[in-house]
């Protein structure tokens, strides 16, 4: 168990302050890394840093927009710094604007792209810089989506963002796997955070989505977290370029009847 230690690790986890990205922060700090945490907000910021601090580890709150690649390199800077080296970069930040293909804007589309998928490049750059100068060794974790394998309606922006990240983790690999760079990725279903939950609410979408769960249920953040910590980890040393679905099989089936469907539901009712 050894192998899943974070003990003596330096994380910096982007959107740390709320949804998957907070249960990132408190997974890896549970794992024995120390935390610096980025986001634009700064007060759900500063509760992720106490959770941290609470649980033994060092801690600190970077308020950063990551719309800026000037702002991305200090931001990894910074880290290095305050913290005196870095070894995990996770690349959780991310914006959901939705609208019909034909409607969208050129406003969502580059707030969509700027985020989602620039951001990330320029922070595993810098990082990545930073490791290969230290001698090699690190681990990028990109949090995806399963919109990065299958579309949908109103996320265009969305689907071509996340899957430009998963090929984006693939690339990467490809020039910094013979440092020993670990550049993976998670691929999570819709989990229940403030981003998602007025789609989670939608009876329509819930019930047309359901159709592609077998366990009849949303995802949980914490769930993304561990599997964030795994390929943080030494465990995932041999793992290069690949994508974890934690996304209860939606990738995995068609469709599923109706008559599982109702099943699903009276187990999760007892």
């Amino acid at each position: 168990m050894n192998k899943f230690s974070l003990s003596g690790k330096i994380a910096l986890v982007t959107g740390g302050g709320r949804g998957i990205g907070r249960s990132i922060v408190d997974a890896l700090a549970d794992a024995g890394a120390d935390i610096a945490v980025a986001a634009r907000k700064q007060a759900p910021l500063n509760e992720a840093v106490k959770a941290a601090e609470a649980k033994g580890r060092r801690a600190k709150a970077y308020s950063v927009d990551l719309r800026g690649v000037a702002a991305l390199r200090k931001l990894v800077d910074d880290a290095v710094k305050d913290f005196g080296d870095l070894h995990i970069l996770v690349n959780n930040a991310g914006v959901q604007l939705l609208a019909p293909a034909e409607d969208l804007s050129e406003e969502y589309w580059d707030e969509t792209l700027a985020t989602n998928l620039k951001a990330p490049f320029f922070l595993a750059q810098a990082a990545a810089k930073h490791f290969i100068k230290r001698g090699g060794g690190g681990k990028i974790v990109n949090i995806t989506s399963i919109w990065a394998e299958v579309g949908f309606p109103l996320f265009s922006a969305y689907c071509a963002a996340k899957g430009g990240l998963l090929l984006m983790t693939r690339a990467l690999t490809s020039e910094w796997g013979q440092y020993g760079i670990n550049v993976n990725a998670v691929g999570p279903t819709l989990n229940i955070t403030d981003m998602t939950r007025e789609l989670a609410d939608d009876p329509e979408f819930s019930s047309d989505y359901m159709h592609k769960l077998p366990p009849g249920r949303f995802g949980n953040p914490a769930e993304v977290a561990d599997a964030v910590v795994f390929l943080a980890s030494s465990a995932s040393d041999f793992v290069f370029g690949q994508q974890l679905m934690v996304d209860g099989g939606y990738t995995a089936i068609g469709h599923l009847p109706t008559a599982q469907l109702a099943a699903n539901k009276r187990r999760q009712s007892k």
